[in-house]
């Protein structure tokens, strides 16, 4: 577990306190800052690493959370425990036994291009998950929605905010999204 940001110390110097195979699991994490050849700390931080908070610049490097692939429909979720200093995984849909654990790496209520996009510039993949690889009627039209209603929360009258509640609930079960940090 590394954390990087304003008044920590340098991702190299904990590194130096890692034990070998802490290390050696770091090294072994994906690079997709750029060729192969180039791997560098930085970029496997760039890569892999966490926000606990959107409103800091500190980050969290969980070498077994790296590990999970993406989904637009993830059917686990991360969270940040402060008190203990850890990322916590669970589940935000019921998971029969052989499913492949999914989290999101980008804000999955764009439409299908945009998320596409995204995935491809950061990450170097295009996204065959369920959400992307069916074309449902609407979909594209329901996740703006989702992120302008997200946006409007801030700004409406207490009985605007009930309206726009009950309609993002109501798209995010449509679109099966389970996230429990959107709802």
């Amino acid at each position: 577990l590394l954390q990087t940001g304003f008044g920590l110390p340098s991702a190299e110097r904990q590194m130096e306190q890692l034990s070998t195979v802490q290390r050696e699991q770091i090294w072994n994490l994906s690079d997709c800052s750029g060729p192969e050849a180039e791997r560098s700390l930085e970029g496997i931080l760039d890569t892999n690493c966490f926000r606990p908070d959107w409103s800091t610049d500190v980050r969290v490097l969980c070498p077994t959370l790296a590990r999970f692939n993406h989904s637009c429909l993830p059917n686990c979720q991360q969270a940040w425990d402060g008190d203990q200093g850890t990322m916590r995984i669970s589940a935000c849909t019921q998971i029969q036994e052989g499913d492949e654990l999914c989290i999101d790496y980008i804000d999955v209520r764009q439409s299908r291009d945009q998320r596409q996009f995204e995935l491809r510039q950061k990450y170097g993949f295009e996204c065959s998950c369920p959400a992307c690889a069916a074309t449902r009627e609407g979909s594209d039209e329901r996740r703006i929605n989702m992120a302008k209603f997200d946006q409007e929360i801030g700004i409406a009258s207490p009985e605007r905010c009930l309206q726009i509640v009950g309609s993002l609930l109501q798209l995010y079960d449509d679109e099966h999204l389970q996230l429990q940090a959107l709802r």
